[in-house]
């Protein structure tokens, strides 16, 4: 045997191997790895005896080819990347099989080589536009080109056969070309920078698409620093919480947490002669700063107390929110984490994440299916095809599915909201606290445009029962406040709801939002703050 034959067989026995071992490795089926090994065999026949039953190493090879890919085509799993792995250590063996050129049955080779490395491509292709790997997905496009070239070199094609070769390579090429003409800082990576507001109605109002891909890469720069900022505890009552003296930064802006757990610079746990403000509330109270010089509205309000009333004492507000809770769990943290601050002052920010409390109160809805999210891929151009046609299902649905009314809507009165919100009265003035309660605001109510509630209803689950939800939830905090003369009220609606350019999506504030929230409350405060800091201090 010849040296070449011999390296060519040594080859083809460990590539072989490497794709068994996987096959067992994935958990692919019997008959899948039975399939490979037939074929992988018959390959390996084929190299030690080139002259005898050439026909029968190339039919198995061929028959073990159906099997081993069958599988991958009708199996139930999701392609990942080490089944491209395995099409490789397949395909190789099958190349290197084509230099039999003495070979009668070489175009079954050739076409069997042709036919692995288009699958092999296509599980690259797949994979890395899935996960938005611009240049593995770039060379498999071009790998893709390359092969249609290769069949053309190899075979001699028909002439109809020839133009639908030729059109698909110039696809494959002309794709990424059209993408970075009309997208060419996307085709690039580039995100445009946050001093252009994109995260504003006004940026993005032509281009939902544009706007979703924005909040998909804005989801991700959260996603990844919160999980830092958390300590998960599964089996506790709060499922997890701020971790103490953690550090991160969401897009441009730093978020520091203290040692005690609340977001913002150390305080002493004895207040002395402070007066001391606690703001609860979820996300929109932590605050999602995206910009250098971004601050959560608590942050801005303290700034503010402090330089308009000059205060004779000094006065803290602590931000005690927290992403992901809701007033029920805030309510929770009451005995342990905020009366034992000693606080003269608690201010309530809840809304969003607590809308599910007053379910039982609102009319049927349409559907609580997220709308689909838009997934960024190398291609802008596929991207949005993508997220058009999930899209066109999604409102489909929305046609055909309903949640039935409660038989008996419940008042809002009665709903879990005002419970709790009476439970947080209640534990105010057991401890001598002064409450304030205040509305929610979003970027778009009632009122609005349909066009402006449609574009945020492509990031927001089931945007029009929100905003219903969102109004039983503010007509609960009016009456509470209106009867119990002792409570103070806040409505931070005037210039802030239904102002997109407040926000960063539906509910978390720009940095606009952030200054006016800070400034809705420190009007609706004002005049209790000046009298109250006024009177001296009482021992508590």
């Amino acid at each position: 045997m010849k040296l070449c034959s011999t390296i060519t067989l040594c080859l083809q026995a460990v590539l072989s191997l490497g794709a068994l071992l996987i096959a067992l490795w994935t958990g692919m089926p019997w008959w899948s790895v039975a399939g490979t090994g037939i074929m992988l065999g018959g390959l390996i026949a084929l190299e030690m005896f080139p002259t005898n039953n050439v026909k029968l190493c190339v039919f198995a090879t061929c028959l073990g080819a159906v099997f081993g890919l069958g599988y991958l085509l009708f199996g139930n799993h999701e392609w990942e990347s080490f089944y491209g792995i395995w099409c490789a250590l397949v395909m190789l063996p099958v190349l290197l099989a084509t230099r039999l050129k003495s070979s009668p049955q070489l175009r079954w080779l050739r076409l069997l080589a042709i036919f692995w490395m288009l699958v092999t491509d296509a599980i690259w292709l797949g994979v890395t536009y899935k996960n938005d790997q611009r240049a593995g997905f770039y060379i498999a496009l071009f790998g893709a080109a390359a092969v249609l070239v290769l069949s053309k070199l190899w075979f001699r094609l028909p002439s109809l056969a020839i133009q639908a070769v030729n059109t698909a390579i110039l696809l494959i090429v002309g794709l990424p070309i059209a993408n970075l003409c009309l997208s060419p800082k996307d085709s690039l990576g580039i995100l445009p920078p946050i001093s252009a507001k994109p995260y504003s109605y006004a940026f993005y109002k032509k281009d939902p698409a544009a706007y979703a891909r924005w909040w998909g890469y804005l989801g991700k720069e959260f996603g990844a620093p919160f999980q830092h900022l958390l300590i998960y505890e599964p089996d506790g009552p709060l499922q997890y919480r701020l971790r103490p003296n953690a550090q991160t930064f969401i897009c441009e802006s730093k978020v520091s947490v203290n040692s005690k757990g609340f977001r913002g610079p150390e305080f002493a746990e004895d207040k002395q002669d402070a007066y001391r403000i606690v703001v609860l509330g979820e996300s929109t109270t932590f605050g999602l700063t995206i910009t250098t010089n971004d601050r959560p509205w608590p942050e801005l309000l303290e700034g503010m107390i402090r330089d308009r009333l000059k205060p004779t004492k000094r006065v803290e507000v602590i931000n005690a929110g927290v992403p992901g809770y809701n007033i029920t769990q805030n309510l929770y943290r009451l005995p342990s984490k905020i009366l034992p601050l000693k606080p003269d002052l608690i201010i309530s920010y809840h809304g969003y994440n607590g809308f599910f409390l007053v379910n039982r109160s609102l009319p049927p809805v349409v559907t609580t299916e997220r709308p689909p999210a838009y997934q960024r891929r190398p291609i802008k151009l596929l991207a949005d095809l993508e997220y058009g046609i999930k899209m066109n299902r999604y409102k489909k649905r929305l046609l055909t599915k309903t949640i039935p009314a409660a038989v008996d809507p419940l008042d809002p009165m009665d709903s879990g909201y005002a419970q709790a919100y009476r439970q947080l009265i209640q534990v105010c003035r057991t401890n001598n606290i002064h409450l304030v309660l205040s509305t929610f605001s979003m970027s778009v109510n009632q009122q609005s445009d349909p066009d402006i509630i449609q574009f945020y209803n492509t990031t927001t689950m089931g945007l029009p029962q929100v905003l219903k939800a969102n109004e039983v939830h503010n007509l609960i905090v009016k009456k509470l406040t209106e009867s119990n003369a002792d409570i103070g009220f806040v409505d931070t609606h005037p210039g802030i709801d239904g102002f997109n350019d407040n926000f960063i999506d539906t509910i978390h504030f720009s940095p606009e939002g952030e200054q006016k929230m800070a400034e809705a409350f420190f009007e609706g405060i004002k005049d209790y703050l000046v009298k109250d800091l006024a009177k001296p201090v009482e021992p508590r």
